[in-house]
């Protein structure tokens, strides 16, 4: 999987050093959802703007990067379809954990 990765992207990425605001941040790891929930804090929230958290907890082996990988493309599939996100979220992510096999985890934090 890493010769793969290093076709993906060109060098290691943080998300501390990302400037850039999302709707929605996908994490496939629980110590990086925290630690994403913990920059998303000590950034503020000056600027009031909702951010949607959430962790799809996916072992680092090919086996579960296939499944984890329709994992989130099920979120992603739901949460477009979503006329409005702050109010539909809790019932996407119950509505995924029952059919898919991964644990999620799920904040809302603010930019």
């Amino acid at each position: 999987m890493i010769e793969r990765n290093i076709t993906v992207k060109l060098a290691p990425e943080k998300f501390q050093e990302e400037h850039m605001s999302y709707d929605v941040i996908f994490t496939c790891e629980e110590r990086v959802f925290e630690l994403v929930c913990e920059e998303l804090l000590n950034r503020a929230g000056l600027q009031s703007r909702p951010v949607h958290v959430i962790n799809i907890e996916i072992e680092d082996n090919h086996k579960e990067s296939q499944t984890g990988g329709k994992t989130i493309v099920e979120l992603a599939k739901c949460i477009v379809a979503s006329k409005d996100l702050e109010r539909d979220m809790d019932g996407i992510i119950e509505d995924v954990q029952k059919r898919m096999p991964h644990r999620l985890l799920y904040t809302m934090a603010f930019y």
